[in-house]
């Protein structure tokens, strides 16, 4: 049952402690005393808590993708996985109708006790990492706590699960007394909690079985002068009896927490009773003064407790539960003891000159965290600038700030436009409130100075977790594709950071740390852009200059290098990629070590390139070098792992190894869906390679889901305009299409083809693969005129951005060969396909799979235009170069048919036949005898034993394919309706005519009702009913269809395309036959 907040009590509490800017501490005020006027709790007094408090702002921002993992009363908590490789707990305050200044006061209170000594580092309290941001749509910035993580969640997400249910009772005893050892240091400190309950205490795993509690959740908690008096929330059932809606004296507020904590112990202990109360029936029971009564026959029942443990437990209630507070203890070691069964626990008690009764006075500086807030996003800095000008300028008229705080803040806004901070650069303005502020020049001057020194530091984050994590490689930067959902934002921000660029370099020169750092994120923009050019420059550019500043064998020079290295990787310079992505091996080597983190990420950078260039072997062995070392690292579960792991995975789906892809994707995406949750864009990024993978296999259905499942997710999550999301949309069109649902895999993708216009542009390198995308599905369509003018605006916008050499180009180019050699325009698909081959030799080598890829091309080109022995000499030479790819990769496959095609074109009908047979026994072992490609090769088959006369061999064989294909595909599918066009003409051939015209009927009929009248399959089936009905005798009928035939191929083909003339040599064997008859011309 879900706990929930008296809403008048939560009203009261929200109003009790209030700060004073007055000294270095803030004294909390008595709560039930008026609020002084002056008090104030917002976005600047909280950055300057969080500093004085020595915890560091993380660039990281909260997205809505993040898996909720525990939610308590002033906020949600998620855990997150920052681009894939590390993990914290984050913890964003609701803040939809929430009074702004109070959820400050929350933040304020458990940054301030968090950050205690003994406390921060305590192993029973919620360790702060950090700050993250939210970043609201209208430019608001929100502070997210970060936590640790914890996979077991709160108390009762724990209890809910396999390891709680089967916990024993003295494991559950001794997460009580972990309670009770936080409380006890938190009542040292004078800290009172308010808010304990099952929601507010995470349970961690330190080791296989061993199980920790740590208090969470301060944000109703106070430091309490011990004259003090404090406002408490009313959480049921877990409040005292003796709540009310005015203040409590330190004393009763400690008795308070100690009988929630009673009672969450006796919760704790016994939950899993078969009878145990409701939350409902625990309030009921505690109005009735019957907790004692309940705890004791619980007691008395208990399995696994000796006697003396039984009536030490009889005590502890007694001193918790107690209806009357005078009645309960105050002395949290006293419980403990008992708890423990007088057995003593390590404490080391807090020293006077430790407590206080106050918060940091929340003064904040820029300088402290200067380099923190240039690693994160241009936004958060906007925010700062403007939060420091709206709090001079309101102010100025008798505003919130005032004396000295108010001094800090505008010496804070001098210093903005003196270096372009969050505001363009302007030393006119800057001067004005250094004036205003009463400091000079010199003290503006020691400001940049600190700059200068915090940016020759090492290391910027204090915390050591946070720091070991960019240590090992882990990427913090920010995913601009998630950030930004139109091009028109990425275009603004790129301006801004062009901006503050030129401002930095103004102030501390362009070999300066920060300038670097900013170089590196407009380069990211650019990337996001698909700017690749101007990213190249700027990417050159920076490795140069981290050279310079840092060294070659240094962490920051060999990112820089890495990055250039993406650079080529997008523009298809893959060769260049792999030099670079090998020096950064071997540096990395030599600066972290050949097993460190950052060097097994590089390996799979590295091996990664070698997939895309075709070095199959050493990309596989480096793979599984890579994930061993990252398993034994690292563990199972771990995202680097799993990065690396599917890595692997798409390579074997490169090699067309598509059960060993398969195991890989699954364990991925099971991993990523247990650790990440199964909404995360990782997850969903598996989900989707998992459905191509069962596609590629003829899954069809298997696919269809998986890939329905992460669209919707991926909307709900990400946005419809997120390119994950288009691109889930993309290939899910493509397995529609392959089904033979041509009109819906069509709008889907002029629908997800336009929101990349809209939201990316139409020079993206998104688009650009969308519109590819619609280009092969315009060819498959016989769209001719629209495929080709789709392909040429591809293939002009990546010469222009890649270059004409790119191959990414260069496979454009190769896709204009196919729609010239569909449409028979033969001379100018061999010139092309012949380009293309030579291109690839050049660029990828010969035995890379794309040059053999179009090599096997042009030898379907030259087999179109009758060369039948260059076709045989070319499809020979791909065989030999084969065995890179495999004796069973789907393209050697595809070659190997292209040469038995060969084979039946020279009239060579029992070697083309030995070939299918051997092609067919493959394809069926490899994919099944149901896939697509199994069934291509058994209709060749066929065509072979018609051609040989075998016609009763044929006719078996295209029943057989028939039945198959219109069970697994369906009856209206264009491979279906093909087949049945081919048992048409073997009915036809065995005189079987009424059979024939009935099958060729259906067949044509169908073609024309679901591809349309100018599909070429479907002028085909026609061409072939004229046929059927010629050698039936019926002319007349025969005529008519082949002049539509002619018609329709002219049109659509051209008039010399070898379909249209063979149609037209047909029609005029008609017109003979029927001279022939009649007697007249």
């Amino acid at each position: 049952m879900s706990d929930s907040i008296d809403s008048e009590a939560g009203d009261q509490a929200l109003n009790c402690p209030s700060f004073q800017r007055a000294g270095s501490w803030l004294p909390i005020s008595i709560a039930n005393e008026a609020i002084q006027p002056n008090s104030h709790h917002d976005f600047l007094t909280f950055l300057g808590v969080t500093q004085q408090c020595q915890f560091d702002f993380f660039p990281i921002t909260w997205h809505p993708a993040l898996e909720n993992i525990g939610e308590g009363t002033t906020a949600e908590i998620r855990e997150a996985l920052i681009d894939v490789q590390m993990s914290y707990a984050f913890k964003r305050f609701f803040m939809s109708g929430q009074d702004e200044e109070k959820l400050f006061l929350h933040l304020i209170s458990e940054v301030s006790i968090l950050g205690l000594d003994n406390i921060r580092d305590h192993p029973n309290i919620i360790k702060l990492e950090g700050v993250a941001w939210d970043i609201q749509d209208y430019g608001k910035v929100w502070p997210v706590l970060v936590f640790e993580k914890t996979v077991h969640g709160d108390l009762g997400t724990f209890f809910a699960s396999e390891p709680g249910r089967s916990l024993p009772i003295q494991e559950k005893l001794k997460l009580c007394i972990d309670i009770g050892t936080a409380l006890r240091v938190l009542n040292e400190y004078h800290v009172i909690h308010g808010d304990l309950g099952n929601r507010n205490i995470l349970v961690f795993e330190v080791s296989p079985g061993n199980f920790v509690a740590k208090v969470s959740d301060f944000g109703y908690s106070s430091m309490v002068p011990g004259t003090g008096s404090v406002y408490l929330p009313r959480t049921k059932p877990w409040y005292a009896p003796e709540w009310h809606h005015r203040a409590f004296p330190l004393l009763q507020a400690v008795k308070m927490d100690i009988f929630s904590y009673g009672l969450l112990c006796l919760w704790i202990l016994f939950q899993d009773v078969q009878d145990f109360p409701t939350m409902n029936d625990l309030e009921v029971i505690k109005g009735k003064k019957g907790l004692l009564d309940l705890s004791d026959r619980l007691i008395a029942n208990a399995i696994g407790l000796c006697t003396m443990e039984k009536t030490n437990l009889g005590s502890f209630f007694r001193l918790t539960l107690a209806y009357d507070q005078d009645a309960r203890t105050d002395d949290f070691s006293a419980l403990i003891q008992l708890l423990s069964n007088n057995s003593p626990t390590p404490y080391s008690a807090a020293t006077k000159s430790e407590i206080r009764s106050s918060f940091p006075n929340g003064e904040f500086s820029i300088v402290r965290s200067i380099m923190q807030f240039y690693f994160g996003d241009i936004r958060i800095r906007r925010y700062v600038a403007d939060c420091l000008e709206t709090a001079a300028v309101s102010s100025s008229s008798g505003g919130m700030y005032s004396g000295s705080v108010l001094q800090n803040v505008l010496f804070q806004l001098a210093l903005c436009y003196e270096i372009g901070f969050g505001v363009r650069r302007s030393r006119e303005k800057s001067v004005v409130y250094l004036t205003q502020s009463g400091m000079t020049r010199a003290d503006l001057d020691d400001q940049i100075s600190l700059i200068k020194d915090a940016g020759s530091q090492n290391f910027y984050f204090q915390n050591s977790s946070f720091r070991k994590f960019r240590q090992n490689g882990f990427t913090l930067e920010i995913d601009y594709d998630r950030h930004y959902d139109k091009h028109e934002q990425l275009d603004a921000q790129e301006a801004e950071y062009r901006q503050e660029i030129n401002d930095i370099e103004t102030v501390f020169g362009s070999k300066s740390p920060i300038t670097i750092i900013l170089k590196s994120r407009l380069s990211q923009i650019l990337n996001a852009h698909g700017r690749w050019t101007q990213c190249e420059e700027l990417s050159i550019e920076l490795l140069s200059a981290s050279v310079e500043v840092f060294g070659k064998e240094n962490a920051t020079t060999i990112a820089a290098m890495e990055d250039l290295a993406a650079v080529f990787w997008n523009q298809g310079r893959l060769n260049d990629a792999e030099k670079l992505e090998r020096e950064a091996v071997e540096l990395s080597k030599v600066v972290n070590g050949p097993d460190h983190p950052q060097t097994l990420t590089k390996i799979v950078g590295l091996a990664s390139t070698l997939r895309e260039i075709g070095q199959w072997e050493e990309a596989e062995n480096l793979f599984i070098y890579a994930n061993e070392k990252h398993q034994s690292l690292l563990g199972t579960d771990n995202p680097i792992f799993l990065t690396s792991k599917a890595g692997l995975a798409w390579l074997y789906r490169s090699q067309g190894r598509l059960i060993e892809a398969e195991k890989l994707e699954i364990e991925v995406f099971e991993s990523r869906k247990r650790v990440l949750g199964p909404d995360h864009p990782d997850t969903l990024s598996s989900m989707s390679n998992l459905g191509n993978t069962l596609m590629g296999q003829g899954r069809w259905e298997e696919g269809h889901k998986l890939f329905s499942l992460v669209i919707e997710k991926s909307t709900a999550v990400l946005g419809e305009n997120h390119p994950d999301t288009m691109s889930s949309m993309s290939h899910f069109a493509s397995g529609l299409a392959a089904q033979g649902f041509w009109d819906e895999a069509e709008k889907i993708e002029r629908q997800v083809l336009e929101r990349s216009l809209r939201v990316l542009g139409p020079e993206h390198p998104d688009t650009l693969t969308l519109l590819y995308g619609l280009a092969l599905s315009c060819r498959k369509r016989g769209k001719w005129e629209e495929a080709e003018e789709l392909i040429q605006r591809v293939i002009q916008q990546q010469a222009k951005s890649l270059g004409p050499d790119s191959i990414k180009t260069i496979a454009s180019m190769a896709v204009l060969a196919s729609i010239f050699s569909a449409q028979g325009q033969l001379a100018k698909a061999e010139d092309l396909a012949i380009r293309v081959t030579e291109r690839r030799k050049a660029v990828l080598g010969i035995r890379h799979p794309d040059t053999l890829q179009s090599m096997s091309h042009l030898g379907s080109v030259f087999l179109d235009e009758g060369q039948y022995e260059r076709a045989e000499e070319l499809f020979q030479e791909v065989m030999r170069n084969s065995d890179v790819l495999g004796a069973e990769h789907p393209d050697t496959l595809a070659n190997l048919a292209g040469l038995a095609s060969v084979h039946m074109k020279r009239g060579q009908l029992k070697m083309a036949e030995n070939l299918y047979i051997q092609l067919l026994e493959i394809y069926i072992r490899v994919q099944g005898e149901e896939h697509p490609d199994t069934q291509a090769v058994a209709a060749n088959l066929a065509l072979t034993y018609r051609h040989q006369g075998r016609m009763e061999e044929a006719k078996t064989q295209e029943v057989k394919l028939l039945k198959i294909s219109s069970r697994v595909l369906g009856d209206e599918h264009p491979d279906t309706l093909v087949t049945m066009a081919n048992l048409a003409m073997t009915l036809a051939q065995l005189q079987e005519w009424e059979e024939a015209r009935r099958v060729g009927s259906k067949a044509m009929e169908l073609m024309l009702k679901t591809l349309g009248p100018d599909n070429p399959d479907a002028l085909a089936s026609m061409h072939n009913m004229a046929q059927i009905l010629f050698w039936q005798g019926s002319l007349d009928e025969a005529e008519r269809l082949c002049i539509q035939v002619v018609k329709g191929r002219q049109k659509v083909l051209g008039e010399d395309h070898p379909d249209t003339v063979s149609s037209a040599v047909k029609l005029n064997d008609i017109w003979r036959r029927k001279s022939d008859i009649t007697g007249h011309d």
